[in-house]
């Protein structure tokens, strides 16, 4: 992830794009853990979690699929710089 992050976003650009994904990934955090209390106090805990970690490990699956798909592979590869010094 961090390689297709490197090549296709600009570096100009990077500060910005890297604090919305940050804000994306911590407010999507903070609901997750209220769904999982929520979930958890309606149901057993025990049942909410086998819930939450199968659709954890279906998503991890798919973004695994995802990657190693090799159509994908030039937007994950590292870019020489052929420009002389």
């Amino acid at each position: 992830m961090t390689t297709f992050y490197q090549n296709n976003v600009p570096v100009e650009m990077m500060g910005r794009v890297t604090s919305i994904y940050d804000l994306i990934q911590s407010a999507s955090q903070i609901l997750l853990i209220l769904m999982l209390g929520l979930f958890a106090d309606l149901f057993s805990l025990r049942a909410t979690l086998i819930v939450f970690v199968s659709i954890m490990a279906i998503g991890a699956i798919g973004f695994s699929i995802a990657i190693l798909n090799k159509q994908k592979d030039p937007l994950f590869s590292e870019q020489e710089d052929h420009r002389s010094a």
